[in-house]
């Protein structure tokens, strides 16, 4: 399969807003040519949740075709993260090059030409210029906000609902920075902003408990999350 092929459902997405007269091919080459720069310390890496924040949103930026940069630590897997795997977070993650997605990237070292920025928690960040979100969460809130607003935790849990949650929420900002680099049809829709936070605060932040909201995930998500929940014996 080519990676327009792999890119379909999303480039459908985009089409309820891109002018008509924008090809596939350079909705998916809009995706595919950005560069997303993902960083943690130690610290935030400790836990499992960590690891599963971090892994989960490059396997998401790596489905939507984007190149994905790393400014991670050399920290020990804590617990199988399949499909991928490897003995640390850095070989889980590279190993998954091109993996995904044909043509999206994931190379360990390079951030030099980040066009926005993903953090882990508290942990420092280098790269300016560029639009920075920060993941927190715990064991079942996860939280996106942007940087120098808010106090963003660090990941210490061990359940990892929350942090995939985070994950999730930084996926969609990713989608809706490729999106508002796009000629519209009409004026962009309200959920393309910069942010969209609940009133009076500048971060947002999702619950992931009531049963309603497991029942109606699909079935292949519902196993995808149960292989990276900590065994309970």
């Amino acid at each position: 399969m080519s990676g327009l092929q792999y890119l379909s459902r999303t480039v459908l997405l985009c089409r309820d807003y891109v002018l008509n007269g924008l090809s596939d091919q350079e909705i998916s080459h809009r995706f595919e040519s950005v560069q997303v720069l993902c960083v943690s310390d130690l610290h935030n890496l400790s836990s499992h949740a960590g690891q599963v924040a971090i892994i989960t949103l490059v396997s998401l930026l790596s489905r939507m075709g984007m190149q994905v940069r790393l400014s991670l630590p050399d920290a020990s897997l804590l617990l199988p993260q399949p499909p991928l795997f490897g003995s640390s977070i850095s070989e889980v993650l590279t190993s998954s090059s091109r993996k995904l997605t044909p043509n999206a990237t994931v190379i360990q070292g390079d951030n030099s030409m980040a066009d926005l920025t993903f953090a882990l928690g508290n942990s420092k960040v280098k790269n300016g210029g560029v639009p920075c979100w920060r993941l927190s969460g715990d064991d079942w809130n996860g939280g996106l906000s942007l940087d120098r607003e808010g106090e963003p935790n660090s990941f210490t849990c061990e359940w990892p609902i929350g942090s995939m949650v985070s994950a999730a929420l930084a996926a969609a900002e990713a989608f809706k920075f490729v999106m508002r680099r796009m000629p519209f049809r009409n004026a962009p829709r309200g959920f393309f902003s910069t942010r969209q936070p609940r009133p009076g605060s500048n971060s947002m932040r999702f619950r992931f408990l009531n049963k309603s909201s497991i029942l109606g995930m699909s079935t292949s998500s519902v196993r995808g999350q149960s292989l990276r929940q900590p065994c309970m014996c």
